[in-house]
């Protein structure tokens, strides 16, 4: 299927790929004595994840736009490097602060990777095989989750030190097995950085993701309209607007604006969001189980396993079916699934066949979407712009992500019941997940 070039090209994909979503599930199990050597309370503490997925969103359209303008080899290794350094930096950190930043940098460099390796991937795959090497490198997310909280307790024997540590070994193989693997590519680096779109851009995004941070779910409409809040919120729009004009003169923008307001990639764009939405809001499903259920957090958890489990079987079907099927049928296909399985679950007792057998329907609808957004913009894409793409339906993905996680939690404080709560928010989903399907009615057949 592969030859063995393509094998060694998706090795190190799939490695670098693998230690940066590691990075965001093993945290967790490492919280504790995190905070207790630096002595910090929650409030700080919820910091060390924060600043992470923070700076990954404002590092993938970046180093994506760059890794079209000085060559994906050159910036996936300097991404890779970079994440490595910024690990020892937590590693060896005498202080929180130092922590936070070596935590900054780590979400930074790793919200180039996976848009990168997908660029790569698109450089040097035929196109009957592109499919289903980003299944694989979809099916990694999955992996992470099972893998990070077993790996995360294993290393804690030892100390929290060695969660970051271990990183540095595949780093230094990813980066010299890059340097024989992934060709060169002839880029012109005689190109001016835009620093003011990079400015505007990072002030849009940053000020939009704390505030988003900081609305309190239980007490939405209120929140929004606190002075912190609003003054997050304005300062967000006005640095977008900013940002647009700033883009519209410049000679190489950072996000082009003919790529941003194409008609085809509006929809793709929109999708992304309602995407990241739906994945944010299955955060709540061990909550519910347990208010269900009456079961522990840990037998909770371990009832997603059948989700994640979809979600790595999915992904992987997701890339076959996509070198062999229109990538739009595959997204139709995908959201029709989500909407039956949600309301399959907003109007049932939530019987334990029913948890489990939409939580494969909904981990296999999510693999779909990622799987097939991806190659369907990479075959919307030329060679000048295709990182550029991926970094930018990154940004959307994790729009959407941060949006969730929020409009979920607000429906399901607004009911005494978070049972039924969570069940209004999958209706509330499902009827963006209906626009978003009626919409993908004007994406061409590719």
């Amino acid at each position: 299927m592969f030859t063995k070039k393509l094998l060694n090209i998706l090795l190190v994909l799939f490695l670098a790929v693998l230690i940066a979503a590691l990075d965001i599930s093993i945290i967790g199990p490492a919280l504790p004595s995190i905070q207790k050597d630096f002595a910090i309370d929650d409030n700080y503490l919820s910091w060390v994840f924060g600043i992470y997925i923070l700076f990954q969103l404002l590092g993938a359209p970046i180093l994506a736009k760059f890794s079209d303008r000085y060559g994906r080899k050159n910036i996936f290794i300097f991404c890779v490097s970079f994440f490595g350094i910024a690990s020892l930096i937590v590693a060896f950190s005498t202080d929180f602060i130092m922590l936070l930043f070596g935590r900054l940098l780590q979400g930074f460099s790793a919200g180039g990777i996976l848009p990168i390796s997908t660029a790569i991937i698109a450089d040097t795959f035929p196109a009957k095989h592109r499919g289903k090497a980003l299944g694989m490198i979809g099916a990694i997310f999955g992996l992470a989750f099972l893998l990070g909280p077993l790996l995360g307790a294993l290393l804690l024997n030892f100390s929290w030190k060695w969660l970051f540590l271990v990183n540095i070994p595949l780093v230094i193989f990813i980066c010299l097995k890059s340097q024989k693997v992934i060709p060169n590519e002839a880029k012109s680096t005689k190109i001016s950085i835009d620093i003011a779109g990079l400015l505007f851009l990072f002030l849009t995004l940053g000020t939009f993701a704390l505030a988003i941070s900081k609305i309190d779910s239980a007490n939405f409409l209120n929140s929004l309209m606190t002075k912190q809040i609003s003054f997050l919120i304005i300062i967000s729009i006005l640095s977008f607007v900013m940002f647009f004009l700033s883009e519209s003169r410049a000679k190489d923008p950072i996000i082009s604006l003919d790529i941003l307001l194409s008609r085809q990639l509006i929809i793709i764009w929109f999708i992304a969001i309602v995407t990241g939405l739906v994945e944010a809001g299955m955060i709540f499903l061990p909550t519910i189980a347990i208010d269900h259920y009456n079961i522990l957090d840990t037998t909770a958890s371990l009832m997603m396993l059948p989700l994640v489990i979809a979600l790595i079987i999915g992904s992987l079907g997701a890339g076959v079916l996509s070198d062999n099927l229109s990538t739009t049928l595959i997204i139709q296909a995908s959201l029709l699934l989500l909407i039956f399985s949600f309301i399959f679950i907003s109007y049932s007792d939530l019987s334990y066949v029913i948890f489990y057998s939409s939580g494969v329907m909904i981990g296999l609808a999510i693999a779909g979407l990622m799987t097939s957004l991806r190659v369907s913009l990479i075959s919307r894409s030329n060679n000048e712009s295709v990182g550029s793409n991926q970094g930018i339906l990154a940004l959307f993905l994790s729009i959407g992500r941060l949006l969730g996680a929020s409009l979920v939690g607000a429906i399901m404080a607004s009911e005494i019941n978070s049972v039924v709560g969570f069940q209004k928010a999958l209706l509330f989903c499902s009827g963006l997940i209906g626009v978003a399907l009626i919409i993908s009615a004007n994406l061409k057949y590719r």
